[in-house]
């Protein structure tokens, strides 16, 4: 009974100088990244707990990363630039950069949350992530927030068009070449309600046609950029 008392009591006080170090921005309010690596399973209390620092660091980072390829991409439309965000601020690629800071080492959560699902860890630290910029932005303000955003996220994007992601690279491969597409068309889903197929018709420049299927629209979206990377390449 004492000895976990005392685990407990050692977990609620982890040392938080490493996440400091990874992130290379020393806090000067403590208490800031000690609420931002707080899951609410620890503590409900909304003002002791991420929720209210994700909420803010979400639009500290959608804010940096738009104007970042703004700048990046003079010439894109507003498909592309959105479809680049969304791909640095989903929750795969924000989970990636978490555990490049060692976060899932380091964050605070009561013992019944299940850390071993892969699901459940990734969203918990995909937040922590946002919840730690919102922090550094109320500890240190805008620009210090955005130099974590730029050694954090931007100098590590390449990791967000991971080799799967076929819908990400055949957009990149279309911008940097100056073709047309790809244009998504979307049919109507067949079969039963539990066993709906929806297919996806791929639109390459002006005379190329490319179809894929699957149980979801991103399914059918990423197969028929597949092959549509198969044939330029």
């Amino acid at each position: 009974m004492i000895l976990s008392f005392l685990k407990k009591l050692s977990f609620l006080n982890k040392d938080l100088t490493e996440t400091e170090s990874a992130l290379n921005y020393r806090f000067k309010n403590k208490n800031y990244i000690r609420i931002a690596m707080t899951h609410k399973s620890l503590n409900s209390d909304h003002s002791e707990n991420y929720e209210r620092l994700e909420f803010l660091g979400d639009s500290i980072l959608g804010s940096v990363l738009t104007d970042w390829l703004f700048k990046k991409y003079p010439d894109a439309d507003e498909g592309f630039l959105t479809n680049q965000r969304s791909s640095f601020v989903n929750k795969y690629f924000l989970a990636v950069v978490a555990r490049h800071l060692k976060i899932d080492q380091n964050i605070r959560v009561d013992r019944c949350v299940n850390l071993e699902d892969d699901k459940v860890l990734n969203n918990i630290i995909s937040d922590i992530y946002e919840a730690l910029i919102g922090a550094i932005f109320i500890d240190g303000g805008y620009k210090a927030a955005k130099r974590v955003i730029i050694r954090t996220v931007i100098d590590n994007v390449q990791l967000a068009n991971h080799e799967n992601n076929y819908k990400g690279r055949l957009i990149e491969y279309c911008h940097r070449n100056q073709f047309k597409g790809p244009k998504f068309l979307h049919h109507f889903p067949e079969g039963p309600e539990h066993e709906k197929v929806f297919n996806v018709e791929l639109l390459l420049g002006n005379d190329k046609t490319f179809y894929g299927t699957g149980k979801s629209k991103k399914e059918a979206e990423q197969k028929a950029a597949k092959r549509a990377l198969e044939h330029l390449f």
